[in-house]
């Protein structure tokens, strides 16, 4: 059984060094000839004041293109001890102001509001267009400061069908993993509705970013992608030390009623393309697995969609990093540097709607595991209304997609929500209290002893915080007396430093991956919301 699997691409992302200025502090001594002074005399009162009280932002969800919303009411409080006035009646403003209307104000120039009271805006929105619209809703007043807003947002609701039946199985046949989201992807040559394949086993993996296939399971043909005229060859790498290389081709990607037209694809193990690279410049790690089979791969393929539009990012646009992508004149491959697009992307954010980010939702499962489970994966975020976010909280991730996990007042920095792990992997022995299954023992990788509730504050770059709490069982008893279990919530392996939330910590719960750059509602990704 595979232990962790979780794509290094994650990782190759470079972002801006922090500066950390210090402030001084300066102290001014009193002046005087014995260096004494009389206490100074009391500050007078603060003269009264008005003081405003607004919500940060409202959000009309998920409304159908064209059609008016229901109105939503905006209030205002005056919390101060002076009556308010306004120097202008309340206004929209911002990129989207056109779709947003004010239908109904108490707040206007031509009354006061006085103290503890309050006076409301009603307003609709109509969307234009399929995307995320934002405006502001603007107030002037004598309050100090003299001008407040509150950010409005909201999206059309998408007629298109975007639910991705998705199951937890053993896998293909010899494979025999536990923990592994699958799904059922088709593959069509660019523009084409007949030249095309539907692939199940496809494994679902919210800790990277684009389509990997096996060649043995694909059987069409598709084109394949060129760098400066010369053939293009990607290679991903994971934790555990194993690695895929294969030619990048072409592709349009469908899922449900969603599709990404002409998307980069790695085909894994094609027959007649450059062999792996290897050495320093190579694509392989040493001491590694090659993952250039089914049973090695553990599924048929494998289709990130986390929380990054591409599979290397920035990283790979200014340097030519070994174990990423490489150009091969006349089978030599070298490390190339690579523009954006020409890298594998995040499928989702290439559909024209509902491409914002991903919802996971599986349903609980017992103490002793399932034999299977099936759920859903659903693409977009607060645009349909089967992926809102009702009461899950945003945790924005850092610019390599981590979150901070708090378990007994050490904070691990490095923390993250990936499906794509099959277990819940935390910390080391020593630091859990948990002891790892042996070496020789087919259940290494994972703890094979019980313990917990663990309990873990979660936060994000928002400083938005929440508590998580979940059991580890022996690896050992659960596979024992559970042997033909595809589904465990409660498995659990060593990580250390570090919290990886694997497919374990989604059962039961709605777990939604927001993508870099995209917007929900006042958000932008990359956030995990659970």
């Amino acid at each position: 059984m595979n232990a962790q699997r979780r794509s290094l691409a994650r990782v190759m992302r470079c972002f801006p060094g922090a500066v950390a200025l210090a402030a001084g502090v300066f102290g001014l001594a009193a002046c005087g000839s014995s260096g004494q002074s009389a206490p100074p005399p009391s500050p007078p009162p603060p003269p009264p004041a008005p003081v405003v009280s607004l919500p940060a932002s409202v959000s009309f969800g998920p409304v159908t293109e064209g059609v008016m919303s229901a109105p939503m009411t905006v209030t205002l409080t005056n919390t101060g001890t002076a009556s308010l006035t306004f120097s202008s009646n309340p206004a929209l403003s911002g990129m989207n102001a056109a779709d947003f209307a004010i239908t109904g104000a108490t707040c206007s120039t031509a009354s006061q509001v006085a103290v503890d009271a309050t006076c409301t805006v009603t307003l609709t929105f109509t969307p234009s267009t399929m995307s995320m619209e934002t405006a502001s809703l603007n107030f002037a007043d004598n309050a100090t400061p003299s001008a407040q807003s509150v950010a409005l947002s909201g999206g059309a609701a998408s007629s298109t069908n975007n639910v991705l039946p998705v199951q937890v199985t053993l896998g293909p046949p010899g494979v025999d993993d536990v923990d592994i989201l699958f799904a059922s992807v088709t593959i069509c040559s660019p523009g084409s509705t007949t030249n095309c394949q539907t692939i199940d086993n496809i494994e679902v993996d919210t800790g990277s970013s684009g389509l990997r296939v096996l060649a043995s399971q694909l059987n069409i043909a598709l084109p394949q992608a060129t760098l400066g005229g010369q053939a293009l060859g990607n290679c991903v790498q994971f934790v555990d030390m194993s690695y895929a290389w294969g030619p990048v081709q072409t592709g349009d990607i469908i899922m449900a009623g969603e599709k990404a037209s002409s998307q980069p694809i790695q085909v894994i193990a094609e027959p007649g393309f450059a062999s792996l690279p290897t050495g320093a410049n190579g694509c392989a790690v040493s001491g590694g697995t090659n993952l250039d089979t089914v049973v090695a791969f553990g599924a048929n393929g494998i289709i990130g969609v986390g929380p990054f539009r591409q599979d290397c990012g920035p990283a790979c646009v200014s340097s030519a990093i070994p174990g990423t992508y490489y150009t091969c004149p006349n089978n030599n491959c070298s490390p190339t540097t690579i523009p954006l697009l020409s890298q594998l992307q995040n499928p989702v954010w290439m559909f024209p709607q509902d491409n914002n980010g991903v919802l996971v939702s599986l349903p609980s499962v017992a103490a002793n595991g399932a034999l299977t489970v099936d759920g859903s994966l659903i693409f977009g975020i607060g645009t349909q209304a089967n992926n809102v976010l009702g009461t899950a909280q945003i945790y924005t991730t850092n610019d390599v997609g981590n979150i901070t996990a708090t378990y007994k007042g050490t904070a691990y920095s490095g923390s993250f929500v990936d499906s794509g792990s099959n277990a819940l992997f935390f910390l080391d022995t020593l630091q859990s209290g948990l002891t790892d299954c042996p070496m020789s023992s087919n259940f290494y990788g994972f703890y094979c002893s019980s313990g917990g509730p663990f309990t873990v504050t979660n936060t994000g770059a928002n400083n938005v915080s929440g508590q998580v709490s979940f059991s580890i069982v022996n690896a050992t008893i659960l596979f024992n007396n559970n042997p033909n279990a595809a589904a465990f919530s409660n498995l659990g392996g060593s990580f250390p430093g570090a919290f990886d939330y694997g497919l374990a910590f989604f059962f039961g719960r709605n777990v939604f991956t927001g993508i870099e750059g995209q917007q929900t509602g006042t958000v932008t990704g990359p956030f995990f919301a659970f």
